[in-house]
């Protein structure tokens, strides 16, 4: 069999089909599915002419009861432009069907891992993917949501040899309706330490989205980057997420929307109110790194006084109100002890009022939030 410009495919394997039908550039073996014919790559067999085992992008997905949107979430990567991947998938302890629908997967697709065991919590199981994976590039998709076929594709064409992670926009999926969610109007380059003060507050206090971000692996590994490991799933990619924004040298935004993310999963960590203390538990360790790697300087407390801010509001809403006062005086604690590394300028006026106010008294700090859900 030759492609439109004559090149005669020699791979042993016999059966092929189209599976970019734009360019009819892109074939695939049906046998193994992980032959790339546009990157002459064959990952399926040594023997093969084209075998080549450097994958170019690792899909990690941790799996927890989400039995009803894995064939969704699963069969929109595969269907992406992109074939030369690898999905990773742990299931931690599901009391549902998903293992046995990895399975099936599995049996369809030898790009596809499975691995399960006892429940752990999201962030074990984000760091034991992080172990296995073998792409170049790594990316983040939760079993209950999905991508758009070029995500992947669209990413790697802003991912040059300095670039050490591309960050993306997303939809918010909210059954009949949807929002769109943009970092940036246009594509834009930076390194997020080298911001001044207001561009800095405004990129580390944005969306923290893990499952928007490509990283090249080599980047995560030169720095030892992983979570850090508490219970549950619940602000589990905290640390992560200001660990690769303050380290980066290099990272690109780009405005398209390329991510499909559920809110109406009532399952999904961001609905539960379980472990009210998960951002303390995360942000008094990031702060932990801070002191131990000082050479950043002050403004890395700076940012942490203001996200550390942002997430305990975030945070108050969501637990339920018999905790809420536990976790305002643990709060308290917090904002006394980055009283002198706050940046004003990261504020805007009615925020730093209201930080005050929670710095001064937990008390207020409960009342704040009773009133904005009261609508005074």
């Amino acid at each position: 069999m030759k492609d439109k410009d004559g090149f005669t495919i020699r791979c042993k394997h016999s059966d092929w089909q189209i599976v970019d039908e734009r360019d009819n550039k892109e074939f695939v073996c049906l046998k193994f599915p992980t032959f790339n014919f546009s990157a002459r790559r064959c990952y399926a067999d040594e023997t093969c002419k084209y075998y080549e085992p450097d994958l170019r992008i690792s899909v990690l997905m941790p799996c927890y009861n989400a039995g009803e949107y894995l064939y969704r979430s699963i069969g929109s990567i595969q269907k992406s432009t992109v074939q030369d991947f690898e999905i990773i998938c742990l299931d931690d302890g599901s009391t549902d069907n998903t293992l046995e629908i990895l399975h099936e997967l599995m049996e369809k697709d030898n790009r596809i891992r499975v691995y399960s065991r006892e429940e752990k919590g999201y962030a074990v199981t984000m760091n034991e993917l992080l172990d296995k994976a073998q792409g170049k590039y790594v990316i983040n998709i939760d079993p209950d949501d999905w991508i758009e076929p070029s995500m992947f594709r669209t990413m790697l064409g802003y991912m040059d040899k300095d670039t050490d992670f591309v960050k993306c926009g997303f939809w918010f999926e909210l059954g009949d309706k949807r929002q769109k969610y943009q970092y940036t109007t246009e594509a834009a380059e930076f390194c997020p330490r080298k911001l001044n003060a207001k561009s800095k507050m405004e990129y580390f206090v944005s969306q923290v989205a893990l499952w928007t971000c490509l990283i090249r692996r080599e980047f995560i590994e030169r720095h030892h980057i992983r979570l850090y490991e508490t219970p549950g799933a619940a602000y589990q990619d905290t640390s992560f997420n200001f660990l690769i924004n303050t380290l980066a040298d290099k990272i690109r935004l780009i405005p398209d929307a390329l991510y499909h993310y559920n809110k109406t999963n009532v399952n999904a960590s961001t609905a539960s109110p379980r472990y009210p203390l998960a951002p303390v538990e995360q942000y008094r360790w990031i702060l932990q790194w801070c002191m131990e790697n000082a050479e950043y300087g002050i403004w890395v407390r700076s940012v942490l006084c203001r996200c550390r801010f942002g997430s305990y509001l975030w945070n108050m809403a969501r637990i339920r109100k018999e905790d809420r006062l536990e976790f305002a005086k643990m709060a308290q604690e917090d904002f006394i002890e980055d009283n002198d590394f706050i940046d004003v300028r990261m504020f805007s006026e009615e925020e730093y009022q209201a930080f005050i106010r929670a710095r001064n008294n937990p008390v207020d700090f409960v009342k704040m939030i009773e009133n904005v859900e009261k609508g005074a």
